[in-house]
């Protein structure tokens, strides 16, 4: 999962994600990434995989062989 993919980037790579599960969504939140925190200037993370804005939870994302995944740190398009 992309989930599953940040988490090996931030291990190799030695930065920190803190992610929150929301029962009502049954999905993982990320919180932040090292140390850019949600909310920041009313920017988000928010990931894409090969140019795409994901419209599900990181953790419910499936990658398939060549996707590329990126995480931006962005105003949000809804209000």
């Amino acid at each position: 999962t992309v989930y599953a993919l940040l988490l090996e980037c931030a291990s190799h790579y030695d930065f920190v994600v803190k992610a929150t599960y929301w029962g009502s969504y049954d999905s993982i939140l990320i919180d932040s990434i090292n140390g850019t925190e949600n909310g920041e200037n009313g920017h988000y993370w928010q990931y894409y995989v090969d140019g795409i804005l994901a419209n599900v939870g990181c953790d419910k994302y499936v990658l398939h062989n060549n996707d590329v995944v990126e995480w931006k740190f962005e105003q949000p398009a809804w209000p």
